[in-house]
């Protein structure tokens, strides 16, 4: 008989996931929504207002990637999907605060004049953590299969 402190222990241990069917989702929406920012940099006047909304779709498709269920999802790729996942974030870390002062030393090395060591947006932390994970995800899948 499980106490109530177990049973709600394994209940949130469980990771809820999006269906399988969500990945292709995920994957047409990134591919088609960095190519309208793609797009949106070149042709369009004032791109801040599509930019924003396509940025938004980018990270939606990240993650819409990034928490579907694979085709056959067992112990061993939560386990995978958990490892990718602390990765990502130390990466995201290391990269969140060492990124400014790499600027700094490119922007020196490039003998510009001002140099910025302002913070990075988070759509560039998200999206940098997002392909981090998936891709540590699949490197780690492929490794072990």
């Amino acid at each position: 008989m499980s106490t109530y402190c177990e049973r709600e222990r394994n209940r949130l241990m469980r990771l809820s996931l999006l269906p399988y069917s969500f990945k292709p989702i995920g994957l047409t929406l990134f591919i088609l929504a960095f190519a309208g920012l793609v797009i949106s940099k070149f042709y369009v006047e004032d791109p801040n207002a599509y930019r924003t909304v396509l940025r938004h779709l980018t990270l939606i498709g990240l993650l819409f990637i990034s928490i579907s269920r694979e085709k056959t999802e067992d112990e061993m790729m939560v386990r995978i999907r958990a490892q990718s996942f602390a990765l990502a974030f130390i990466a995201g870390v290391i990269y969140a605060v060492f990124y400014p002062y790499l600027n700094v030393v490119v922007d020196a090395a490039l003998g510009q004049s001002e140099t910025n060591l302002g913070d990075i947006s988070v759509y560039q932390v998200m999206v940098f953590m997002l392909l981090i994970q998936i891709g540590f995800f699949y490197q780690i899948k492929r490794m072990h299969a």
